[in-house]
């Protein structure tokens, strides 16, 4: 990587609010394309877009973060998926994990605590983060 190049991330969010957040937030340290559904996010991973790192919502309309995920490992891509969701049963932090999330956080998540977990998992992609 260049000295000024920032890599790709790609942030998948249903709630507009948060994804402008998030990127204002992020797009300091990284390049930031959104996409608002897992089904829109698919389709940019199926035209040739390979970002560094995913950050996922879990529950969004049309394809939600796991559903997303399971298309992303079939694809063979093996780039860390970071997910964010508002259920805390922690039977959902192992579905996720299982289907091939790497990091799975429950919201809210503080925009700090995000940015130190996308570090982590990029400096340690076979890390799974509590």
């Amino acid at each position: 990587m260049m000295p000024n190049e920032q890599l790709e991330l790609l942030l998948v969010d249903d709630a507009p609010m948060i994804r402008q957040v998030l990127v204002l937030f992020l797009s300091r340290t990284y390049h930031v394309t959104t996409c608002e559904d897992g089904a829109a996010a698919l389709h940019q991973l199926q035209l040739g877009y390979v970002p560094a790192i995913i950050v996922t919502d879990f529950e969004m309309p049309n394809m939600d973060g796991l559903q997303l995920t399971r298309a992303i490992r079939t694809m063979g891509l093996n780039c860390p998926i970071l997910m964010a969701s508002s259920i805390k049963d922690p039977s959902m932090r192992q579905t996720a994990l299982a289907a091939g999330v790497n990091t799975f956080l429950v919201k809210p998540v503080l925009p700090m605590e995000l940015k130190r977990e996308i570090m982590a998992l990029l400096e340690n992609p076979r890390l799974a983060l509590d």
